[in-house]
């Protein structure tokens, strides 16, 4: 961009000195002079234009991925609590499900001992 305004800047003052030198008279030099100004300025308006545009476009783009990327990461959010929940819940019912078996297990072996003692007394 520095670039271009520096190529612009100088063909403009080179055209300005050219008009200058040149042999014509005072008045038809003043009249190029207004004349490329308008042109000049009329180009940078429409650089202005354009750039304008080409801003609002990139800004209206730039707020429609923020609101995308907000709304799949607020979707993510409520599928990590409900993931969570439910993995919360699974696993309160898997502890009950081995304290249950735990509990089986000990009364067998607590029957399994009573057994053996009874067979080592019979042995007696």
């Amino acid at each position: 961009m520095k670039k271009l305004l520096g190529v612009a800047a100088a063909a403009a003052v080179g055209y300005v000195a050219g008009v200058l030198f040149a042999p014509k008279s005072g008045e038809q030099t003043r009249l190029e002079l207004k004349q490329k100004k308008s042109e000049l300025e009329a180009k940078a308006n429409e650089k202005k234009a354009q750039a304008k545009e080409v801003f609002d476009e990139s800004a209206e783009k730039v707020k429609k991925g923020a609101s995308e990327i907000s709304g799949e990461a607020a979707e993510f959010s409520k599928k990590a609590s409900t993931s969570a929940s439910r993995m919360s819940k699974e696993a309160s019912q898997l502890g009950s499900q081995a304290k249950r078996s735990l509990g089986r297990a000990a009364d067998t072996a607590n029957k399994t001992t009573k057994d053996v003692s009874q067979s080592v007394n019979k042995l007696k």
